[in-house]
């Protein structure tokens, strides 16, 4: 990595992680809402968080979101420190725009070999993408060290995402900071608005149970051109799709989190459309969405986007 400054801060937080944090709680997004007393056993993953972040504030790594465009994604890696430390070569015309982050990082593993390196992802438990090159020789002793703490280093699309650090997760669960790539409670705002008695509960966004999955299904059954268009947003699939399914005698489901899965409820009984959600989902009386709307369905964005894939990948094997 070698750059003198990063290596500073980083020899700096490691020698007292502890003072470290109180230190730089302004500085780092991450350390601003610590949720919890941080134990000695949580450095590793302080560490970890404020490694990234290093890299990511001194341009020696990218951190760019799952949906980003093939633009986008060519600007910053074209910046990265170690693109012009090892004179790699960037041309855009190598990618396919439509095709993924994970596919464009595998274009340029085939492209840098003989280069000598590696575009590596530092694993974060995040929808998002932490991104650097690195010397292939260096690499196995780069997962080691990272091992050591409890996280990974993989090659995007070699390794599976999903299965991240179990260390990480459960450090995010316990300390639900704010940067928005990581898994986090309803915000201080709706904490404000339960305490004032401004929002009667239950409503969504509610996280209670936010993490269960739900399976609405839609049986086969005549529906409106109107019923059809309100359906086929919440199902996650295009109106001509969804008559089509639901006109050769095919049912129509999809997979969403409690909230998504309740506001799907709401509006299919305005309409008047028969459903059934599997497992039940929980019966909120007075449901209501939060007029403030603080908490946003798009934190589900790249689990839906699997969650989908999978979904056509069934159908086209039953069709």
């Amino acid at each position: 990595m070698g750059h003198s400054t990063v290596r500073k801060e980083l020899e700096t937080c490691v020698a007292d992680t502890e003072k470290y944090c109180k230190e730089h709680q302004q500085e780092y997004e991450t350390l601003g809402c610590p949720g919890g007393v941080i134990a000695e056993e949580d450095y590793g993953c302080i560490q970890w968080l404020i490694l990234a972040e290093c890299l990511v504030r001194y341009n020696i790594a990218a951190m760019l979101d799952w949906k980003c465009e093939l633009e986008n994604f060519a600007y910053f890696v074209k910046g990265l420190a170690g693109k012009r430390k090892y004179k790699l070569t960037f041309r855009t015309a190598w990618f396919d725009e439509e095709e993924s982050i994970e596919e464009w990082c595998t274009v340029l593993n085939v492209k840098w070999q003989s280069a000598g390196v590696y575009f590596v992802q530092l694993d974060m438990c995040s929808d998002s993408y932490t991104l650097l090159p690195i010397l292939s020789d260096q690499y196995e002793l780069a997962r080691r060290l990272a091992k050591e703490l409890g996280q990974r280093i993989i090659l995007p699309d070699v390794e599976n995402p999903e299965d991240s650090s179990e260390v990480l997760y459960n450090f995010l669960q316990r300390h639900p900071y704010t940067l928005s790539a990581h898994r986090s409670p309803a915000p201080a705002s709706c904490e404000k608005c339960f305490a004032d008695g401004s929002i009667v509960y239950p409503v969504i966004p509610c996280n209670c149970e936010g993490g269960k999955q739900y399976q609405i299904v839609i049986n086969t059954q005549k529906l409106t051109p109107r019923q059809i268009v309100v359906a086929s947003k919440h199902m996650r699939m295009g109106a001509m799709e969804m008559r089509q399914r639901l006109t050769l005698g095919k049912d129509v489901y999809v997979k969403a989190y409690l909230q998504d899965t309740l506001l799907a409820i709401n509006e299919l009984e305005k309409e008047r459309i028969a459903y059934e959600v599997l497992p039940e989902a929980p019966q909120y009386l007075h449901f209501q969405e939060c007029q403030k709307r603080h908490v946003h369905s798009e934190r589900y964005d790249y689990k839906y986007f699997l969650l989908d894939r999978e979904r056509e990948k069934e159908w086209s094997g039953k069709d």
